[in-house]
């Protein structure tokens, strides 16, 4: 009987093992696609540029992947703290399964999407110069993120996360990728060497900020502003499935649309903080908020819970 008690115990660490076993299958997948777009004619770049249907197919099921991890991500914390399994050894799987998944997963992806926008500028620079490997800038950020986390207890104590998650990054350079690749009308001003940067720098500095973000997790606490923000994303966010995912048909859409949803609650989380409507105020007021206005001052705390979008 006690072998089924640690087989039942070991559940969570399995899915967070799961998660880390389809991140090393992304960069599989990512390190053997070559070029995202084929430019047959280099006199007329951006009328002959066309997506690479094997290459994407690689690129395609790494991002899927990302989409599994996500869930595994979230799964694993819960199960967790449904069974009464979390642990410290659970917690540093978790960190290095998200670096994984979170962090090298989406800065592959970043690179073959610069190295994609060179080609389309027709200036494919040599693998030895120092800019052509600068989206790995982002999972230096993730890997802070994930270590601060975990050195310093960030986000265990509040009811939001301090800085970006990982996943949420991880969503936001999947749907960058989607729209890119879908989206010919949004390609031609949307996609060059300085937007992959661009977003690859502000990826990395907002998972290292101590700005507040929106946790997704429902904690055990009486109904406040932040429980119906995270009501609002899940019912939106099905939205955008059902809707522009379904009966639409432009699925695409569905992750750019979630991760814009999550950054528009993310604002109202601020306001919300600002003016204490959190039911938290005496906390608040002992530990101001950085990043919400230039008279706050920094976080110090984190959510509760194991780690599920650190």
């Amino acid at each position: 009987m006690r072998w089924i008690i640690r087989i039942v115990h070991f559940l969570p660490n399995a899915l967070t093992l799961t998660t880390l076993f389809l991140g090393c299958l992304a960069v599989v997948y990512l390190l053997e696609s070559a070029q995202l777009f084929v430019i047959e004619d280099w006199v007329r770049l951006k009328v002959e540029l066309k997506p690479s249907a094997t290459d994407w197919g690689l690129v395609f099921s790494a991002t899927w992947l990302v989409f599994i991890g996500i869930v595994l991500d979230f799964l694993d914390g819960w199960v967790a703290r449904w069974l009464g399994a979390a642990s410290e050894v659970g917690r540093m799987l978790d960190a290095l399964a998200d670096l994984i998944m979170f962090g090298l997963v989406p800065s592959l992806i970043l690179y073959r999407l610069l190295g994609s926008s060179y080609r389309l500028e027709g200036s494919l620079p040599p693998s030895e110069e120092w800019w052509y490997w600068l989206p790995f800038v982002y999972v230096l950020g993730a890997a802070y993120r994930l270590a601060r986390f975990n050195a310093e207890g960030q986000d265990r104590r509040l009811s939001y996360f301090v800085g970006l998650p990982t996943p949420a990054a991880a969503l936001i350079v999947v749907a960058y990728f989607y729209v890119v690749y879908f989206e010919v009308g949004w390609r031609s001003w949307l996609f060059s060497s300085g937007h992959v940067l661009g977003l690859t720098f502000l990826l990395a500095v907002l998972m290292v900020s101590r700005v507040p973000m929106l946790s997704l997790k429902f904690q055990r606490e009486p109904v406040r502003v932040l429980w119906w923000l995270r009501v609002i994303f899940w019912v939106l966010g099905l939205v955008w499935v059902v809707v522009v995912g379904v009966v639409v048909g432009r699925w695409w859409w569905v992750p750019a649309g979630i991760a814009l949803t999550y950054g528009m609650l993310t604002v109202v989380l601020w306001l919300v903080l600002w003016l204490g409507l959190d039911g938290q105020g005496d906390r608040l007021q002992e530990q101001p908020l950085s990043g919400v206005s230039s008279s706050s001052s920094s976080l110090s705390s984190s959510v509760s819970g194991q780690s599920l979008e650190n």
